[in-house]
């Protein structure tokens, strides 16, 4: 009995430290280097989404827009993968994220090929 109650303690709290290393993505994120646009990151069942917070060209981006969809946690790259982004002046990428050493999360935005595409760079904000 010991044993089967060890065992679902560690099963749970090892599923409780992914579930955390998952959520790392979910807050506000503003845009580097300029700190044009700002990004909330919520999640909605087992997928992450982002809309737009603020703008500082709110003719180019409108505040509302759902700018990340999809995007799930793979606990073993440890990033988000297979989720879509969207400009807001028309069109939908592919999109991957990941936070980096220096907490800096990092959105690749491609068509098709993923190493030819281009990456979004934020910075956490309170």
């Amino acid at each position: 009995m010991k044993i089967f109650v060890l065992i679902f303690t560690l099963f749970i709290s090892s599923h409780s430290i992914a579930q955390n290393a998952a959520d790392a993505i979910k807050g506000k994120w503003i845009s580097l280097p300029n700190e044009g646009l700002l990004i909330n990151v919520y999640k909605v069942h087992d997928v992450y989404k982002g809309k737009i917070k603020w703008a500082r060209d709110k003719e180019a981006a409108k505040v509302g827009f759902l700018i990340i969809d999809d995007l799930v946690y793979d606990e073993e790259s440890q990033s988000w993968e297979n989720g879509k982004i969207y400009d807001p002046k028309g069109g939908a990428y592919s999109a991957s994220a990941k936070i980096n050493d220096e907490g800096i999360l990092v959105v690749r935005a491609y068509k098709g090929i993923k190493f030819l595409g281009t990456d979004k760079f934020f910075k956490r904000v309170k």
